[in-house]
């Protein structure tokens, strides 16, 4: 009787070292959340005054991700299918032992091997105590169960007047969202009781609706966060393992075990350095799927490091949806190698991870990270109509010679503000010029000709030009 007991008790640790899952803590999460929200501004060289009201609905959503499952709850009560015999069973019956709760499970699909393509399901396995794998949905699906709508809030207080409804039974009640740029601008749901029943179609106001869409947006950047991770990109589960309470090494290396970066050169990677060291948005332009692209890049350059259990690699899912991304991370690695990286850095099966190595992935992902999580909100921001319209206006006109004779070879003009623009005609004297501008109103032109036989023939100022 004491040898079974003992073997429920393996069980139990297993499935709760498990569930201990090492990822960006919350406030890690945050912080490149706001600092992706800062390499936007200085990118685009303007403010987002809705995304500002909003942040801390983002910050919310980035940090409750890890504590949530809101495509597909998975939990203590809905732990994933295992291919053990009779281990799902076991967790239901011992549930109350989780050191997790009812947050375990939750970050099962924060992981996809994308050198397998899109619809690889995730497998997740390990040996210690016992050995245990299941299978479950990888990160890429669950942003597209976000961005197509096809997910379902946990249960509100129907107090907090997100709808006008009020289950006398529960106080409590589960709404499904069908589309999140539809959320976004009807704010249309459907209700359910806490028995499951339906209680009609409802449109949220524009608070609550706004409320809710931000915080699947922060849900959405977590996951593009943790492909930065190189354990994320392996499918390699990194609980914690005997004599290492970090699980994975260079994820442990972030935080100090209470959610908050410990390493001064995390740090240093703020909107600002990133920009002027790392570069600004990546271009998604286009691209017929930005989210696939976004997080393909940001995983397989992840991918390129290693993790605890598994080896860096350069291998690429070739298909014609990520061609362009293919194109980029090939030539990010052939710099990292020309850096002094080797392919598949560091090697896991020769020594544990250094500071040195650790550092080297950071600096490469940390950044990388950000730039992807302010690409997605810039995505986001066009898609919404919260970016300034770059209005195009051209200018053109015609010029010839007073007096002389020549060829002429520059057209000087000058508009009301600190640049003075060259533009060369064409041999008929004609010539335009085309700006970009937010503000369009009247401008004053002065322009000055020149030719080859005539220094300054002829000068006009004060035109008005209304663009």
């Amino acid at each position: 009787m004491k040898y079974k007991y003992l073997i429920i008790m393996a069980l139990i640790l297993s499935i709760s070292i498990l569930n201990s899952e090492i990822r960006y803590t919350g406030n890690t999460h945050e912080y490149l959340l706001e600092q992706a929200y800062e390499l936007l501004k200085l990118d685009m060289g303007h403010e987002f005054p809705e995304m500002d009201d909003y942040l801390n609905f983002m910050k919310t959503g980035v940090i409750n991700e890890d504590k949530w499952d809101w495509a597909y709850h998975y939990s203590e009560s809905n732990p994933p299918d295992f291919n053990q015999f009779l281990l799902p069973e076991i967790i239901v019956e011992i549930g109350f032992l989780f050191t997790e709760g009812e947050e375990a499970f939750v970050t099962i699909t924060h992981f996809w091997g994308a050198d397998s393509g899109p619809n690889n399901n995730t497998l997740l396995s390990g040996n210690y105590p016992v050995n245990y794998s299941f299978n479950c949905e990888n990160a890429l699906q669950k942003v597209d169960k976000f961005m197509t709508g096809s997910f379902t809030p946990d249960y509100h207080y129907s107090d907090n007047d997100f709808v006008e409804y009020d289950d006398i039974a529960t106080g409590l009640y589960i709404i499904k969202v069908y589309d999140l740029f539809d959320l976004y601008d009807t704010g249309l749901c459907r209700v359910f009781n806490s028995l499951g029943q339906s209680i009609g179609y409802f449109h949220l106001t524009e608070i609550n609706r706004k409320a809710l869409f931000y915080e699947v947006i922060g849900r959405i950047c977590h996951l593009i966060m943790d492909m930065s991770v190189p354990a994320h990109a392996h499918q390699d589960q990194h609980a914690p393992k005997p004599n290492n309470s970090d699980g994975d090494q260079y994820e442990g290396s972030t935080e100090d075990g209470f959610g908050y970066m410990c390493d001064p050169d995390f740090w240093y990677w703020d909107g600002n350095n990133t920009y002027i060291h790392k570069g600004g948005l990546l271009d998604i332009s286009n691209e017929s799927d930005p989210l696939l692209h976004l997080m393909y890049l940001t995983n397989q350059v992840a991918d390129f490091f290693a993790s605890d259990d598994v080896d860096g690699d350069s291998d690429l899912w070739y298909d014609a949806e990520v061609q362009n991304a293919n194109t980029i991370l090939n030539a990010l690695y052939l710099d990292l190698i020309q850096q002094g990286y080797t392919l598949d850095h560091p090697t896991r099966q020769e020594h544990e991870m250094t500071y040195n190595e650790a550092a080297q992935i950071r600096d490469v992902v940390f950044p990388f990270a950000m730039r992807a999580v302010a690409t997605f909100l810039e995505f986001i921001a066009q898609e919404i109509n919260l970016t300034e319209n770059w209005i195009q206006r051209e200018v053109h006109g015609h010029v010839s010679l007073n007096n002389g004779s020549g060829d002429i070879t520059a057209v000087e003009i000058k508009f009301s503000g600190p640049d003075i623009l060259y533009v060369n005609p064409d041999e008929n004297g004609d010539f335009s010029y085309t700006f970009n501008g937010v503000q369009l109103g009247s401008y004053d032109i002065s322009y000055k000709l020149y030719s080859d036989e005539c220094d300054y023939c002829k000068s006009s100022k004060d035109i008005g030009h209304n663009l």
